[in-house]
């Protein structure tokens, strides 16, 4: 009889899509996809709630545009009560420390499927400010507009995390990232674009999503390759790690076409398991604040540090057999092997030699946080900050003015950096970090 009903569960659990099944259990990659949500919802959150006492606001909204079900069967947690269990405790904790705290979070969870949108409604019935909490039932480009009403003259978190790449447009994007202080951070699934551009009815939700007329042929090359159907050919492929970083750079720079050069900010994050090398995808972090670029930024340097610790308890958890090791994608060792020497040969390359005008210091942060692996400051320090310090106080070669707080994001469009190394300067830094810099070379040197 147990036979019989173990078959008929198998049957039952066959006739699932895709998109049912990925509910009964939390996959590795989704564990890994919150990790990096829930960072920065606490880094944003604090931020922004400390904020409120400046008088500009007292509402912070979150947006899950393809919320699902709200957990899975398993009891793991998704994206709404992740949102739902760190803003409403910060909430209850600023009222606690400060009785005058007028600050309040609003979420907002969209979903399509009816299923699902009845798990939502449980959620929110027994969360602990249900009234702080909009459910809508329907597609989230067409709730979009009147979403985005409600959150205009207020910061805004935007999580958009579609199952695949439809009901997700770059205009779309475009009109969130227009709002003050709006922020988005969007799961671009390359596999699932991929394995849907040779299907000709396909084709014009991909250039929606891309805001592309046509898609670009070392793009479609990638796309190829990952709808290969040997999983040996296309892991093994010379050219994917380039191609993918095609695709999710036509992602970025389509963003960067929308907007001044000057005014978007963005970042990527791999999100790769080993355990299940088959399915992955990139988070793009987009926004037009620069201390939300910070945020994120130390967002990934912390999720790298805690990948792995993930994935051992995933499998320890799941398959107790098995042993897990690194990824060759992932950029915890690309931190690692990054010194203040490989800083130094960035700053020689991008910012020496700017002449009497100089650059400002905003300029130099914004591109070492989106080209490097650097976090702005960091306890280790390794970062952005204490190597930047480190190169100024390296004599008459980096000279700046307007100010010192170099600390202070705010003041850093008021800093004016003007260099000059000579060809030898870089010869000259150790390779280790924690040596000593080396006599600075003398003028015969130059």
């Amino acid at each position: 009889m147990s036979n019989i009903i173990n078959n008929f569960n198998e049957g039952v659990d066959h006739l699932k899509t895709p998109q049912e099944k990925h509910f009964d259990k939390k996959d590795i990659q989704t564990h890994l996809k919150h990790q990096l949500l829930e960072n920065y919802i606490i880094r944003w959150s604090n931020v922004l709630g400390g904020a409120t006492f400046a008088g500009k606001f007292n509402k912070i909204h979150f947006v899950d545009g393809f919320a699902g079900r709200g957990s899975f069967h398993d009891g793991e947690a998704g994206s709404p009560l992740i949102a739902i269990n760190h803003l409403f405790h910060l909430q209850r904790k600023f009222y606690e420390l400060y009785q005058s705290s007028n600050l309040r979070f609003i979420i907002h969870t969209v979903e399509s499927y009816p299923e699902y949108q009845s798990a939502l409604d449980e959620l929110i019935q027994t969360a602990p400010l249900p009234e702080q909490i909009k459910n809508y039932k329907g597609k989230f480009e067409e709730h979009l507009p009147k979403i985005l009403n409600r959150t205009s003259g207020s910061p805004a978190l935007y999580f958009i995390d579609p199952f695949g790449y439809k009901g997700v447009q770059m205009d779309d994007i475009q009109s969130i990232l227009s709002q003050q202080s709006h922020e988005v951070l969007v799961n671009v699934m390359s596999r699932s674009i991929g394995r849907n551009l040779s299907i000709e009815k396909n084709r014009a939700e991909i250039k929606k999503f891309f805001g592309v007329k046509e898609i670009p042929d070392d793009i479609a090359k990638y796309l190829k390759i990952s709808s290969a159907s040997d999983k040996k050919l296309f892991m093994g492929d010379m050219v994917f790690e380039n191609l993918e970083s095609s695709i999710i750079g036509l992602f970025k720079e389509q963003l960067r076409i929308r907007f001044e050069a000057d005014s978007i900010f963005t970042l990527s994050k791999r999100i790769y398991s080993k355990i299940n090398p088959m399915q992955y995808f990139h988070l793009v972090f987009a926004t037009r604040n620069r201390k939300g670029l910070v945020e994120m930024k130390t967002s990934m340097v912390k999720y790298e540090e805690q990948k792995t610790i993930i994935e051992d308890t995933f499998l320890r958890n799941n398959n107790p057999e098995l042993v897990f090791m690194d990824d060759l994608f992932s950029t915890s060792g690309q931190l690692s092997n990054y010194n203040y020497k490989s800083f130094v040969i960035d700053f020689e390359k991008h910012f020496n030699n700017t002449g009497v005008t100089g650059i400002k210091f905003s300029k130099i942060v914004d591109y070492y946080l989106q080209a490097t692996p650097l976090p702005f400051r960091d306890n280790s320090g390794k970062s952005i900050y204490d190597y930047f310090l480190r190169l100024r106080g390296r004599g008459y070669f980096v000279r700046t003015e307007g100010g010192r707080a170099f600390a202070d994001l705010d003041e850093h469009e008021n800093i004016i950096v003007r260099a000059s190394l000579p060809k030898s300067f870089v010869n000259n830094v150790p390779d280790d970090d924690g040596a000593q810099d080396d006599q600075e070379p003398t003028l015969f040197n130059f």
